[in-house]
């Protein structure tokens, strides 16, 4: 009979999966702030509402506008849904997590940019929108991945504990990321904080793929699970 039992190493190699995950998942819940909401508010509401407001001109975009466009942005997470299952088919969960975060860092440079070296124009604004909505769906594929890789990875003693954690660690960076960046936006400006968030996207994107990397070692996690594969995290 052979032993399913991991040995110390290969027990190391999941921790270290599982460590790279979970981090990849608290960067990109920060990495996202800078999306939403800083590309939001102040960005794009300081630019098409405040500026125009603060010298006694009609401004681009209504106060009813904003609320609209912030509810809309919310229901794009729907579009997702669709659109995760035939991409982890085709480059696996954590592909797909490396992809999500690397789409939320280079759209929130393309917004950062129409938001502050743009003209503020009625035609910008509509672009700003559209990108916005267009790239939204991608950019949450990656808050939709970290479950399905963390099931694989974990051991199946271990998987609630470690379920829990990464709903810990995720829900302790949205609680504390708009805290922290508020206070940078006021000390260094909205630019910096944005720019900070594209960095920690990227910082999550390079931390799934040392995930990737890291579960290439446990062909143990395919054969524990049997599933590794389809999930893109095994070779």
């Amino acid at each position: 009979t052979t032993s399913t039992t991991a040995s110390p190493s290969q027990q190391k190699s999941t921790k270290k999966t599982c460590f790279n995950i979970v981090a990849g998942a608290f960067a990109d819940n920060v990495g996202s702030s800078g999306l939403a909401p800083l590309c939001l508010s102040p960005l794009m509401f300081d630019k098409y509402y405040t500026d125009f407001a603060d010298v006694g001109k009609t401004p681009i975009m209504t106060q009813n506008g904003y609320k609209w466009i912030s509810v809309m942005l919310a229901l794009m997470v729907i579009p997702s849904t669709v659109i995760t299952p035939p991409l982890f088919d085709r480059i696996g969960a954590s592909g797909s997590c490396v992809f999500g975060n690397t789409v939320t860092g280079i759209v929130t440079i393309i917004l950062l940019q129409i938001g502050t070296n743009a003209p503020a124009t009625s035609g910008w604004f509509g672009g700003f929108v559209t990108i916005l909505y267009l790239s939204f769906p991608f950019t949450v594929i990656s808050q939709l991945t970290t479950g399905p890789m963390l099931d694989v990875i974990a051991p199946p003693e271990e998987r609630g504990m470690i379920q829990g954690l990464n709903i810990t660690v995720m829900n302790f960076g949205m609680a504390v990321t708009p805290w922290i960046l508020g206070i940078v936006a006021d000390t260094a400006g909205t630019q910096t904080a944005i720019w900070i968030c594209v960095g920690v996207s990227f910082f999550g994107g390079y931390g799934e793929c040392a995930a990737h990397a890291s579960a290439g070692i446990g062909t143990e996690a395919e054969e524990g699970t049997g599933g590794a594969e389809s999930l893109g995290l095994g070779r």
